[in-house]
This record gives C-alpha cells, structure tokens and sequence, in this order.
C-alpha cells in the first residue's frame, strides 16, 4: 500500500511530532509499504536516495492555518 504521511516536523528535527512521525513511518515501511513522508524544509536534512523506505519529500512553506494569513510556498 502506498502512504503519505503529513508532518510539520521531522529527523534530524527532535521535538516529540518528529519522533511520532519517525517511528510510524519507519514501521509502516518495514511492514512492506511504500511510506512517503511530506514535511517542511529543514537546510541541514541529508535527501535519502530515490529508493530510500521511507522517502522523504521537503516543501518550504511560510504562514499558518488562519484563513486570515493562509500558506505560502510550494
């Protein structure tokens, strides 16, 4: 099964959301699944290969939530 997980943080970021996210990606993974993880842009984040388990995907974007304030970048 293919899944994408959505994280604001994650490895080599510690706060308590990245180690969650971590774990359940990883063990999504060793379970045979093909694990994508989508997280915010981290400059100091080595890229994992193309045919890493679980890949990683990096989006810089700026802004929240708020209707009023909304989500830039791409």
């Amino acid at each position: 099964m293919r899944i994408l997980i959505t994280t604001c943080t994650y490895p080599p970021q510690a706060d308590g959301v990245a180690e969650a996210a971590v774990v359940l990606a990883r063990d999504l993974a060793r379970r045979g699944h093909d694990v994508t993880v989508a997280t915010e842009f981290q400059p100091d984040r080595k890229p994992d290969a193309p045919d890493a388990s679980p890949r990683v995907m990096q989006f810089k974007l700026t802004g929240n939530a708020s209707w009023r304030i909304g989500v830039q970048g791409g």
